[in-house]
């Protein structure tokens, strides 16, 4: 037995050493006593067939174990470090016909045997402790370690002070990587975005920039999923070029190739398609509004229609609607909740009213912008009518008297737009044969218009 595990050793390129623990390296990666008495941050195969227990013989309070074919694994990040360790404590239940295997590989964690490097295959009924220096590729990376009982049905693998250290890689250990910008949420469309970042702590200067998608979570991208950007040294950004992306999301990796140290952000969302919109001022609008044209001074409704179409983001977008009522006034935002001129009709339409101040023919143009900057207008015109003004007379003298002057006054409304050029036309007739005309000024300050005529004889008017 201890000939074949020498030979298998070797093979491997890893060297056993079988102690206390003794542990060489120096820093603690990752370790696990199962002292708390559950599988935190574990998988496993088959649930009802490992768990933790402290019943039996144990090495050191409770224990992990795994029973009938059963896999307990974990993936654990060694970037940053060299010289791995793996270390534990094993032992089965009985010393019986089965196999209790432990091995490891590089990169993800996985449920598939067959992808692990064995270390060893165990038949024991008795506690001792094993390490493993493992080899350079488990440096500066992720490792996977995994247990598994091996046509185990009626004994129990049992596992305890599991440990992985490593040396702290000169340099590399505190170096840390962080994208500043795009930020996970941002928009884009057939741009150059740039990606920037900070470095601190960092032996190297030189970076790998990637991007991967299309994709929500940045963490579902595997290795063979990115596609790399370009490297830089020493610039800490680099243009990323988005105009042949198809719509959808991607994440973007910044790593410090020295130490193999990366940060991801995402989802980025490249989205060029335009918000749709429609501007109705006639026989789609609200109750109370006949037709497209109104009259100065009253309440001018329209109905605006906007939607932001399948972009392939799986992001909400808060857009952004802008109303330009062609009158010189300030633009008006259709959806702000503030804003009691807009009401809501469904989530995708609007009611907005507005007072237009004089007669005209006046285009209005609702804009629509998404997060990506793409913009969707839509215009309609709307006739407003000029409108008459009223007037009357009053006679403010009490006593008509022949020879003497009389006195009237007119008032008048009109929109205020047309109050300034308004002019007053008197006429007075006595017979059918005189008549006889007056043109006064309207004061709009005074707020009427009045005129003095003197009859030769009593008349009536």
């Amino acid at each position: 037995m201890k000939k074949n595990l020498t030979l298998i050793s070797l093979m491997l390129g890893v060297m056993m050493i079988v102690s206390a623990i003794g542990v060489v390296s120096a820093d603690t990666i990752f370790s696990d006593n199962f002292n708390d008495n559950n599988l935190g941050g574990w998988s496993w195969t088959f649930e009802h067939d490992v768990g933790t227990s402290n019943s039996g013989t144990t090495y050191d309070s409770y224990y992990a174990w795994v029973e009938d074919d059963a896999i307990l694994y974990k993936q654990i990040s060694t970037s940053g470090y060299e010289n791995i360790n793996f270390a534990y404590c094993r032992r089965t239940k009985d010393a019986c016909g089965d196999q209790f295997r432990i091995g490891w590989k590089t990169g993800s964690a996985s449920s598939n045997w067959g992808s692990y490097t064995q270390l060893e295959s165990v038949q024991t009924n008795s506690w001792s402790c094993v390490n493993f220096n493992l080899p350079s590729s488990a440096d500066d990376d992720a490792i996977s370690i995994a247990f598994f009982l091996d046509n185990g049905e009626g004994d129990i693998g049992r596992i305890d002070n599991v440990v992985v250290t490593g040396d702290e890689i000169s340099g590399c250990g505190k170096c840390k990587v962080e994208i500043i910008d795009p930020d996970a949420g941002d928009y884009f469309c057939n741009e150059e975005v740039l990606i920037d970042w900070n470095a601190t702590d960092c032996a190297s200067t030189l970076y790998s920039v990637l991007y991967g998608g299309v994709i929500v979570d940045c963490n579902e991208l595997g290795d063979e999923d990115w596609t790399s950007l370009g490297t830089t040294q020493p610039a800490t950004e680099l243009p990323w070029d988005v105009s042949s992306l198809s719509e959808g999301n991607y994440c973007v990796k910044v790593e410090n190739i020295g130490c193999c140290v990366n940060d991801i952000e995402g989802p980025i969302c490249i989205d060029c398609t335009e918000p749709e919109v429609d501007v109705c001022v006639e026989g789609c609008c609200p109750e109370g509004t006949e037709s497209d044209e109104w009259l100065p001074e009253t309440e001018t409704t329209i109905g605006i229609t906007y939607s932001d179409p399948e972009n392939n983001c799986d992001q909400a977008c808060a857009l952004e609607c802008m109303i330009d009522w062609d009158d010189g006034s300030p633009l008006e935002d259709c959806i702000d909740e503030g804003n009691t001129n807009c009401w809501d009709g469904t989530s995708t339409d609007r009611s907005c009213i507005h007072q237009y101040a004089d007669d005209g023919v006046y285009t209005v143009t609702v804009t629509v912008t998404d997060c990506a900057d793409n913009e969707g207008t839509d215009s309609n015109e709307a006739t407003v009518e000029n409108v008459l003004p009223v007037c009357s007379i009053e006679v403010l003298s009490s006593d008509i008297v022949e020879g003497m002057p009389l006195d009237f006054k007119g008032t008048a409304w009109d929109v205020v737009a047309d109050l300034e050029i308004m002019t007053w036309l008197w006429y007075f007739d006595y017979n059918s044969d005189t008549a006889t005309t007056y043109t006064s000024s309207y004061s709009p300050s005074v707020g009427y218009s009045s005129v003095t005529y003197e009859y030769d004889e009593a008349r009536k008017l």
